[in-house]
C-alpha cells in the first residue's frame, strides 16, 4: 500500500471514528506520515490550527504539480454538441460542506440550439456534467420529466426541472443517458 493510499484510508477512518480517542489516533498517524513523506503535500493540504481533526486535512482535487502544468482546469467533459434543436440531459453533484451530505441532481431540458444552450450553462456552472443529448426528441421533454418524477427522491423547491436522485440512479443515468428511460 502506498503512502497516498494510507492517507486516504486513515482519513476515511478518521471521518467514521466514533470516539475522540480513535479520531486522535488516525489524525496522529496522518500527521506523522505527512511530515515524513513530502510528496503527500501535492495531494493533501494540512491546516494544523483548525478546530476539529477532520478539518485539519483536506484532499486536493488535483495535485499542486499537476495544477502548475495546466493553463486551465481540465474537467474531462466533452464540449462538442451540435447547433440544432433537441433535448439535453445534464447532471450536477453538490455537497453540504459542514455535513459532507451529497446531492445528485438531474435535468432534462429542450433547446432550439443545443450548442448555444450549453455555452449559456458554462457561465453559471463551471463543471456541468453533460450526460446526453437527443436531436430527435424535442417534443418529449414532459415525457422525461414524468419518468424522472417517478424515480426521484424529490424535486427542486424553486423550479420544476431539477430532480434529486440517489447516487446509484445518478451514476446509471450518467452511464446510459436517455436510454436509461427506455
Amino acid at each position: 500500500m502506498t503512502n497516498l493510499e494510507k492517507m486516504d484510508e486513515w482519513y476515511n477512518l478518521l471521518r467514521e471514528a466514533k470516539t475522540s480517542a480513535d479520531r486522535a489516533k488516525y489524525y496522529k498517524k496522518m500527521v506523522a506520515l505527512y511530515k515524513v513523506d513530502k510528496t503527500l503535500r501535492n495531494r493533501w493540504e494540512f491546516h494544523p490550527s483548525a478546530k476539529l481533526f477532520i478539518q485539519r486535512f483536506r484532499k486536493r482535487l488535483i495535485s499542486v504539480s499537476e495544477m502548475a502544468k495546466k493553463k486551465g482546469f481540465d474537467d474531462g467533459i466533452d464540449y462538442n454538441v451540435p447547433a440544432c434543436d433537441g433535448l439535453y440531459l445534464i447532471g450536477e453533484t453538490h455537497f453540504n460542506p459542514h455535513t459532507d451530505e451529497k446531492f445528485y441532481w438531474v435535468k432534462v431540458g429542450k433547446a432550439t440550439n443545443l450548442a448555444e444552450r450549453f455555452r449559456q450553462y458554462n457561465t453559471c456552472n463551471p463543471m456541468l456534467f453533460r450526460i446526453d443529448f437527443n436531436t430527435n426528441g424535442y417534443n418529449k421533454e414532459k415525457f422525461y420529466h414524468a419518468k424522472l418524477a417517478a424515480i426521484c427522491i424529490n424535486k427542486c423547491n424553486h423550479n420544476s426541472e431539477w430532480f434529486l436522485v440517489d447516487r446509484d440512479t445518478y451514476l446509471n443515468i450518467c452511464e446510459k443517458g436517455f436510454s436509461y428511460f427506455a
